[in-house]
């Protein structure tokens, strides 16, 4: 007969889901990039705003990251945001290295960025729990 198990409602390993973060941030990245390139061709949005733009796809780009690598652990989520954004921010500075010959400027407000979108994640978790986990107090007889 066959033994029914229940499932415990693990995720997966913690450094496939950060690698799955990452490169989940990688492609909103190079969307938000191209997005943003679109709007620079259609002239909605002028020249001067590709900073701020690049600043918001930074921060989108990190949360979802973030978000998705630590939704799919279900473990330890300090440690998996930590490490996703920490990943991220490796490979944005070895493109830097390569593609732009080492021209690091204004990485400290990249790693900045970086943070604060892997902190929204964590800021999900802090709301109040419902009030319907009441501890029964036992009555001695």
């Amino acid at each position: 007969m066959a033994v029914k198990r229940k499932l415990s409602g693990k995720g997966i390993s913690i450094p496939a889901g950060i690698a799955i973060g990452v490169v989940t941030a990688i492609g909103v990245t190079l969307l938000g990039a191209l997005a943003m390139a679109a709007m620079v061709i259609r002239e909605t949005v002028p020249m001067d705003g590709i900073g701020v733009g690049a600043m918001g796809i930074l921060i989108l780009a990190s949360a979802l990251g973030s978000w998705i690598g630590s939704g799919l652990t279900k473990q330890k989520k300090l440690l998996v945001c930590g490490l996703t954004a920490l990943v991220f921010y490796l490979v944005l500075l070895s493109v830097t290295a390569v593609c732009f010959d080492g021209v690091y400027d204004g990485m400290g407000l990249t790693a900045l960025l970086l943070t604060v979108g892997a902190g929204v994640p964590l800021l999900s978790g802090l709301r109040k729990k419902s009030g319907k986990s009441r501890v029964k107090i036992p009555a001695y007889r």
